[in-house]
């Protein structure tokens, strides 16, 4: 669903700069569709590891989605304001 909106945004836009500059304020709603599955998943590992108290698979899963996470968040903020190249 959150494809099929960016790719129209995308299709209206002229360039690739009014493309950052339209749709990636516009899609701040998007960011929790990508968002919360990932959250749902780090909360259940942490579940799991408090439950068994085995680390290992269950930090290690949580580490792959908290990484998830900031990859979200990292790429959004990217999109909103591309000045962040030389940050990054």
């Amino acid at each position: 669903f959150i494809d099929v909106a960016m790719i129209g945004c995308w299709l209206r836009s002229a360039d690739v700069e009014a493309y950052r500059a339209d749709c990636y304020p516009r899609m701040f709603w998007a960011i929790f569709a990508w968002y919360w599955p990932f959250h749902v998943r780090f909360w259940q590992c942490l579940h799991k590891y408090y439950v068994t108290g085995d680390a290992f698979p269950h930090l290690v899963n949580a580490g792959k989605y908290m990484a998830s996470i900031v990859m979200i968040f990292a790429n959004y903020f990217y999109g909103v304001d591309p000045g962040l190249k030389s940050v990054v």
